[in-house]
């Protein structure tokens, strides 16, 4: 589970260098909405406040820092 290697939202800490830990969320960085088959993959999911879940929603949007690993897959599927 990658809330257990990354216990904080991604995003506020590459945004803002924020700590937030309460109200985390899987959130599917190329949503399940449009990209269905992609749902249970790892790579595709990233650790989220509720807010920052909330703000993205289905946009498909990825505006914080991830892994080059990741930022490949990104690209990739898209």
């Amino acid at each position: 589970m990658r809330v257990k290697e990354q216990p904080y939202c991604e995003r506020c800490w590459s945004l803002h260098k924020l700590i937030v830990t309460d109200c985390l969320q899987g959130h599917h960085i190329l949503s399940y909405k449009h990209y269905n088959h992609l749902k249970l993959d790892y790579l595709n999911v990233a650790v989220l406040c509720r807010t920052c879940n909330v703000q993205l929603g289905d946009s498909n949007v990825l505006d914080w820092k991830v892994s080059e690993e990741v930022r490949e897959y990104v690209e990739v599927n898209r």
